[in-house]
């Protein structure tokens, strides 16, 4: 194969798509290709202009048709230093047709990213996308590029004439003169000055909530967040008892730990009760039947030991089956989803109580993880000391908690799994950030006694509902699903 030459196309700075509020130098990069991409000839490139590159950031490179057998190289050249790396090379016998997606490591240097093809004379593929941004805005990229002509074919695609089948009903069209008039709409930056009047009214009612006698801080920032959301949490202990009141009932609580709020739910039911636990923790199931061993004659509680993610017992089938903050440390999330689904009597129901449905390994979106560190670094050094650490933290810890574990492990899946294997009855989701500034590692530094540290967890609670209501992301999911069945 002939050695590459000078031939290449260089991207400049108008052939860069920014994503809405980000800087330029801040790594939005997608390359404006024609309809059907941009044909690489043998011996030629595409150059990127150089871009800070931070933590998450991947490249995305799209291979269409391909004439020949050659090989796509992508290189990093360094701003500073002029230096350059060999990244991947990619057969295009393999690559055609095909997106590849490639992580890039951080620097503090500027990086370029050249796309070469080496191939014979004559031949050549076609580059249908180049694309560079933090992964979870990819999409967002993705549908931003060739605005004008994707508009134009969707206008063309779903004009008038696309609705003429009978599918579609028997609309018939209708001479009149209907009046119409052209839509304009200005587009704006995010406007933070909405966010800043949602604390200060947040504050205001936050005000009117006192903590209870022996309240922690955990506690009074939950329940302080839940005054200000629009919705209301399913009332479990209710729920239970009602159909306690009709007769006896089977509950399966999976993954139930020591089975603390399992306690709670049978101290509500008046008739007899049959429980089930299963746990893989021989030492909190054991803590379990202990406890649980005191109740009513009427109450009968049988606890398993065993891996989840080897299924349920399937001998019987449950009115309710229970799990407690404990989704997301499922691997066989299909199995044991399709199970609970079988396990339910034909009138049962499945709840899933304080569920982490964030971001895999208990991380914070990208977003939210910003709006935290802005308040968690606005806080004075008492409220930042780490209770495992004893240091005082300048940031929240970035930590991927499902390495080595299974923390989180599938929690980005869960709502989709969840609503795949079930049907959501009562859904009440909330909290994209709260719970990691007055969680364990930072609650006890808060003494509700004190007017001024009340003060700073209500301004914590403040920030976490105007982000939620801008459009961030709830992490924690209380839902009440029913078995999903056919009507025969």
């Amino acid at each position: 194969m002939p050695s590459l030459d000078s031939s290449r196309f260089t991207l400049d700075s108008s052939r860069i798509l920014l994503a809405q509020g980000v800087q330029p130098d801040a790594c939005q990069f997608q390359i404006d290709a024609p309809l059907g991409g941009i044909e690489l000839s043998a011996g030629s490139s595409i150059q990127t202009p150089f871009l800070s590159i931070a933590s998450e950031h991947a490249l995305w490179i799209g291979v269409g048709e391909a004439s020949g057998t050659g090989l796509i190289r992508i290189f990093c050249q360094y701003e500073r230093s002029g230096d350059r790396i060999d990244l991947v090379t990619l057969d295009l016998r393999h690559a055609t047709n095909n997106e590849i997606r490639l992580s890039l490591d951080p620097t503090e240097e500027r990086q370029s990213y050249l796309i070469s093809h080496f191939g014979n004379d004559g031949e050549s593929c076609c580059i249908t996308n180049l694309r560079i941004c933090h992964i979870l805005q990819a999409g967002r990229i993705n549908a931003l590029a060739n605005y004008q002509t994707r508009l134009a074919n969707e206008m063309g695609c779903f004009s008038s004439s696309s609705y003429l089948h009978p599918i579609y009903g028997n609309d018939e069209s209708v001479a009149g003169n209907g009046n119409l008039q052209t839509h304009f709409r200005r587009l704006s930056q995010y406007d933070s000055d909405r966010e800043k009047l949602l604390q200060s009214l947040a504050r205001k009612r936050l005000c009117l909530i006192d903590p209870l006698p022996g309240e922690v801080a955990f506690n009074y920032a939950m329940r302080s967040l839940s005054s200000l959301l629009p919705h209301s949490p399913p009332d479990f202990f209710s729920r239970v008892k009602g159909r306690s009141n009709n007769g006896a009932i089977r509950i399966l609580s999976i993954l139930a730990g020591a089975a603390r709020i399992e306690a709670q739910l049978l101290s509500h039911c008046s008739g007899a009760v049959e429980l089930v636990l299963l746990d893989a923790s021989t030492e909190l199931i054991q803590r379990a039947a202990d406890t649980l061993s005191i109740l009513r004659d009427d109450i009968t509680v049988t606890c398993l030991v065993g891996d989840i993610n080897e299924g349920l017992p399937l001998d019987r089938q449950f009115d309710i089956i229970i799990c407690v903050s404990a989704l997301h440390h499922v691997a066989r999330l299909e199995l044991v989803l399709s199970q609970i689904n079988e396990c339910l009597a034909d009138d049962g129901e499945f709840w899933s109580i304080g569920e982490q449905i964030g971001r895999n390994g208990n991380q914070l979106w990208p977003d939210a993880c910003q709006m935290a560190d802005i308040a968690f670094s606005g806080l004075p050094e008492k409220y930042r000391r780490n209770a495992y650490s004893g240091l005082i933290d300048e940031q929240l810890s970035k930590q991927d908690y499902s390495v080595g574990c299974f923390e989180g492990i599938r929690s980005e899946e869960l709502e989709s799994l969840l609503e795949a294997y079930l049907l959501p009855v009562h859904l009440y989701k909330r909290n994209a950030f709260l719970w990691r500034l007055v969680d364990a590692t930072y609650s006890d530094n808060y003494d509700l006694c004190r007017e001024e540290d009340i003060h700073y967890l209500r301004g914590l609670v403040a920030a976490e509902a105007a982000h939620w209501t801008c459009g961030g992301r709830s992490t924690e999911l209380h839902g009440i699903y029913r078995k999903k069945m056919l009507n025969i």
